[in-house]
């Protein structure tokens, strides 16, 4: 794979956390916080998937979180998204 010249990943990753930490000066620690709490989550969920229960909507809900702790800086509404989900039960996809 070539590499563009003008366009280096870590600049470009710099400059978006730059851009979050702008608009929340906290961002780094919301963020690193809520991967905190989304790990053992995570885990427990890869243990129950080993286990062959069938996990599909919760790994779906896993998957969207940790997508939205990468890419938004928008920590309420990964909470949310965490809560909401949460109380319908881990492996419930009902409404």
């Amino acid at each position: 794979m070539a590499v563009n010249p003008f366009i280096d990943r870590d600049d470009i990753l710099a400059k978006i956390r730059a851009a979050f930490t702008a608009r929340d000066a906290q961002y780094a620690a919301r963020r690193a916080e809520l991967k905190k709490r989304l790990a053992p989550l995570a885990a427990r969920l890869e243990q129950l998937q080993g286990s062959e229960h069938p996990m599909n909507c919760a790994d779906q809900i896993r998957l969207e979180v940790q997508w939205l702790l990468n890419y938004r800086e928008d920590s309420m509404h990964c909470k949310g998204i965490c809560r909401a989900r949460a109380s319908r039960g881990l492996s419930s996809c009902s409404n």
